[in-house]
Formats: structure tokens, sequence, C-alpha cells
């Protein structure tokens, strides 16, 4: 990923919580990591925009691109052509997007607004999550032969609906980070319990924060 005009959007304008999830995923320093984890305060904006903005100034000038052998990788069993409908609908959504975010990134570089570029760098961390999530059901697959069960039309967390916009978006980046911490991992009933609770909040959340969005602009 071409992170240069990722971090050149969010610095046009910072936004604590997508700041932060920006360094928490590819910064280095854990000194900062634990700051920005405790606090989200002025003191703590200043010191993520010093540090995302040495982090860009850092990267190289242009992606490198490892090279690798030709060879032609073995095929999954999600990939295989008579797979499950329920397992090619999630490699077709994950393919959707997939290109959404080349979309967004062709806009980060183009676009002269300051919001379109802001609302295009928090897009692609929502859509890299739900990719995410989509190869953890179809990493299921190839390993059991089932995919995850998955209680459908889940009810809104009436909490949530309570939370303001950036809370949201906080807890939202805040669970991608607990899942992405423990989805390779072998996991306890407890924290199991939490991370499927964590889990179900995505789309919860995304699906609160779209009603918003709408909602203001049929007011506007």
């Amino acid at each position: 990923m071409d992170l240069k005009p990722v971090i050149d959007a969010w610095l046009s304008r910072p936004e604590f919580s997508t700041g932060r999830e920006l360094y928490f995923r590819y910064g280095s320093n854990e000194s900062y990591k634990r700051l920005f984890a405790r606090r989200d305060d002025q003191g703590a904006l200043q010191v993520l925009i010093s540090a995302l903005q040495e982090l860009k100034d850092n990267l190289p000038s242009e992606p490198v691109e490892s090279k690798r052998p030709e060879v032609t990788p073995a095929l999954k069993p999600s990939e295989f052509e008579d797979a499950p409908e329920a397992v090619q609908a999630l490699i077709t959504q994950r393919k959707a997007y997939w290109a959404e975010v080349v979309s967004l990134k062709k806009l980060l570089r183009t676009s002269e607004s300051q919001k379109e570029r802001g609302d295009a760098a928090f897009r692609i961390l929502q859509l890299r999550s739900l990719i995410n999530r989509i190869w953890q059901q179809t990493d299921h697959f190839d390993r059991t032969g089932q995919l995850p069960k998955i209680e459908p039309n889940e009810p809104l967390d009436a909490e949530l609906e309570k939370l303001d916009d950036l809370t949201l978006k906080t807890t939202f980046q805040n669970n991608q980070k607990y899942l992405s911490k423990y989805a390779k991992r072998d996991r306890s009933q407890a924290v199991e319990s939490e991370y499927q609770r964590r889990l179900a909040q995505q789309p919860q959340i995304e699906q609160i924060l779209k009603e918003r969005k709408e909602s203001k602009t049929l007011e506007f």
C-alpha cells in the first residue's frame, strides 16, 4: 500500500482516532504507541502529527516490489470453481472492496478537496477491515471446509447508538486492532467471547455512521 497519499490526506485534516490507527498499523515507536493508547488530547494529537510526518518522510520514494519466483500457487478450496455459492459471493465482495480501495487511492492523489481526501483515507481503513474480515472467513473455510457461523441480521447494539461519531470511529479502530491481534492466534474461551463481540460490533458501527451521514445529507 502506498502510504504517502494516505498520510498526506490525514495531515491535511488531522483526526486523532484515524491517525492513531495509521500509526498503530505502520509506525514502529512503541513509546508513541503507548502514549496514543492512553491519551487523545491536543498534546497527543501534536505528537501524532509529528510522528506521522516522520513516518512519511522515512518512506521510500517509490514502493519496492520484491521479486518472486514465477510459480503457479496451488488453489485453495475457497478458490475452486465448485466452491459453495456463499464462499464465491464472499470472494466477489472482497474483489469489489479492493477495487474501491484502488479507486480511492487514485482519489487521494488527485483530489484538491481536503475533506474529500480525509473521507477517502478513513473509507480505505474501513474497507481494509472489511477485506480482512472476509479473508478470515475464507481462511476458516480453507481450514475446516465450512464457513464460520455468524448470526444473521443481528439487531443494533443500543449502547452503540448512544455514542457520538468520534467515539464510534475510535471504537471501530480499537476493535480492528484487537481483531488483528488475535485473528491468527489460538484464543481462550474469554478471548473468543470478546473477539466475537467486537467482530459483531464492526458492521453495526459502520451501519450507524452510514445512516447518520445519509440523514445529514437529507437534512441539508
